[in-house]
Parts: C-alpha cells; sequence; structure tokens
C-alpha cells in the first residue's frame, strides 16, 4: 500500500495525495515603507539592492491612504472568473500577504499580494463610531 500522506476532502472517504515540500528559509528581512513611498517602486528598489529574486511575505500590516485594489464592491457575475476591476480606497488599513516571483524577460521581481482591508471612516468601537489612526 501506499504510505504517502493524504488530506481529506469533503466527500467521506475520498483523499487526495498532500502536496508538500521541506524548505529551507534563507535570509529574511523586514522591510519598512515610509509615508508617502510608492510601494511598488520602493519593493522592486528593496529586491535590486539585496538581489532578491524570489520570496514570500508571510504577513504585513499597512495604512495606505490612497490606493487602487483589484476586487469589486458588486456582486460577481461569475466568482469562478478572474476580476480585473480596480477599487479605489481612501484612508484604509491593510493585513496582507503574498509571493515575490521573478521576471528573466524584465529583470524585475513580480509581486502577487493578497489583502484585507478596512477603512478608516467604518472603524466603530462598542457601536460607536470612532476615527481610526494608525501609529
Amino acid at each position: 500500500s501506499d504510505n504517502s500522506p493524504t488530506r481529506s476532502t469533503k466527500t467521506i472517504g475520498e483523499a487526495l495525495p498532500l502536496r508538500a515540500s521541506e524548505l529551507t528559509i534563507g535570509r529574511t528581512f523586514g522591510v519598512n515603507f515610509d509615508h508617502g513611498e510608492n510601494f511598488y517602486t520602493a519593493l522592486a528598489d528593496f529586491c535590486r539592492t539585496h538581489n532578491v529574486r524570489q520570496g514570500y511575505i508571510p504577513m504585513f500590516i499597512a495604512g495606505m491612504r490612497d490606493v487602487d485594489l483589484v476586487g469589486s464592491c458588486q456582486k460577481l457575475d461569475d466568482p469562478n472568473a478572474p476580476v480585473w476591476t480596480k477599487v479605489h480606497l481612501e484612508t484604509a488599513e491593510a493585513f496582507g500577504g503574498g509571493t515575490l516571483a521573478y521576471d528573466p524577460a524584465t529583470d524585475t521581481v513580480l509581486p502577487h499580494i493578497h489583502v484585507s482591508v478596512g477603512l478608516k471612516r467604518f472603524f466603530e468601537v462598542e457601536g460607536e463610531r470612532h476615527d481610526f489612526v494608525s501609529s
């Protein structure tokens, strides 16, 4: 019998092979982006300076004064189709993570980031609306 690890699925009794690999973590950086900096430009400069060509961002928190995110505030016609529309947000607080992949054709690192955001103007504590100020 096959002794490879399995993971359960929603179907009772059915299992799929587990796709897993041990990772050896190499260099680790903590990066701070200053107020007013363009995230993509600053990230590209950092990667070029430190010769980073691939990696992952396990977690970040951010306050964004002005940001365009791929997404929609409307119900999607096809939830399985890619979303290419942008949503413009101001004074957003974000929590997220992502990956960095090197593109040899352009000699650049391409970030792929997912975020969960909250808007400053909708922050509430105990039923009262408050302004949220990040530090």
